[in-house]
């Protein structure tokens, strides 16, 4: 996937206003031999048929359709405005302008990457503040949330005779690992686990956690707790939203009574159980195909939200085909470009309110068109 690097990044500029900005942007993919000279022109047009603000900070200019002959390799040029250059249709700032090459559908996965940091806490700031390129490439490139859970966080048959034993046992997975310190262990001490039945039990601190993770800890013989039976304790460190699949999972062991299945399971099969994604959603949506050649870049995007504008409908979609199974709202032009559509992929749309059906044919009728580009 194409990444941006501290070489892609030029910091401490300034310009009186977009159109200047475009102009420094288009003459830094020229002069490192991305593009040819008739590129900046085509971002200059592309920016008068709608503002490339993104959001937090960002723009992205980039050419028109017309001018990606003009492409000579794939690419990014990213210049840092401290002072900030009026940009999105309501007066937005952007501090970091990220001009992007592409022919084809290689830029998709940046796209990706920036609408998913859009909401990082306090990123314009930190945009306007910094003052390396590496800093910058750190928070464009961000890092993916993930739960830590794996076969070294899963004891199975330890020799415990208290449920206090057990959960310094959990603790010390978690603190051998460094996902958590020891303010965190001191409150899975301190904290009584919540009964699930079956013997299994949980404890969720949700301080102190560096980042989610899970440990999974069976008992080699049963003891009891507050008179209920202890067969397995389960630990949750909630650091961030990376845990919800987990958690969806639990609650549906719980609710089928299948919780101890978990007993006669391998270690794989334990991480797999917990880190399945549940595509119920995926399996009950609409499909759609893109059709256009560079899938549903940041045009294309504006063009889907365009279709349904105006409907009396909730609209949700998700990348279907590499996609996390994660359904974003389609009325927001940056969750949808951030979905990394490329041609061929397939788009799971569910909808829902008194024009659902028409948000439906309206929809299929814009893809089949090619959302505003020619249909390969």
């Amino acid at each position: 996937m194409l990444t941006i690097t501290e070489r892609d990044i030029v910091t401490g500029q300034k310009a009186p206003d977009k159109q200047q900005a475009i102009t420094m942007v288009a003459e830094g993919l020229v002069s490192r031999g991305l593009v040819a000279g008739g590129y900046g022109q085509g971002m200059q047009q592309r920016e008068l048929q709608a503002a490339t603000y993104l959001g937090n900070g960002i723009a992205i200019p980039h050419g028109t359709v017309e001018t990606r002959d003009q492409v000579l390799k794939t690419g990014v040029q990213v210049m840092q405005f401290p002072d900030g250059v009026v940009w999105g249709d309501n007066g937005q700032k952007a501090y970091v302008v990220i001009g992007i090459a592409a022919g084809s559908d290689e830029h998709l996965g940046i796209l990706k990457q920036l609408t998913r940091i859009l909401s990082v806490a306090d990123l314009e700031n930190q945009l306007k503040a910094a003052s390396t390129a590496e800093a910058i490439a750190l928070m464009l490139n961000g890092q993916e949330k993930t739960l830590h859970f794996n076969a070294n966080l899963i004891d199975r048959r330890f020799p415990a005779r208290s449920m206090i034993e057990v959960k310094a046992a959990s603790a010390g997975l978690l603190s051998y690992q460094k996902l958590v310190d020891s303010q965190f262990v001191s409150l899975m001490i301190a904290e009584d686990p919540v009964y699930l039945g079956e013997g299994f039990w949980l404890l969720s601190p949700i301080s102190h956690a560096r980042s989610s993770a899970m440990t999974f800890l069976t008992v080699a013989d049963e003891i009891s707790f507050n008179g209920l039976p202890v067969k397995a304790l389960l630990t949750i460190a909630v650091g961030d939203d990376s845990c919800t699949a987990a958690m969806e999972n639990l609650s549906t062991l719980i609710v089928e009574k299948d919780l101890a299945a978990l007993l006669s399971m391998d270690s794989d099969g334990i991480v797999a159980t917990f880190t399945a994604k549940q595509n119920k959603a995926l399996a009950n949506a609409h499909h759609y195909t893109i059709l256009n050649s560079h899938g549903l870049h940041a045009r294309p995007s504006a063009m889907f939200v365009h279709a349904i504008k105006g409907l009396n409908a909730t609209v949700k979609v998700a990348n279907a085909t590499e996609g996390n199974g994660e359904f974003v709202d389609g009325r927001v032009m940056s969750n949808v470009m951030g979905l990394g559509l490329a041609k061929g992929h397939q788009l799971a749309v569910v909808v829902d309110g008194p024009d659902g059906g028409k948000a439906l044919a309206a929809i299929k009728e814009a893809i089949a068109s090619g959302l505003g580009e020619a249909v390969a």
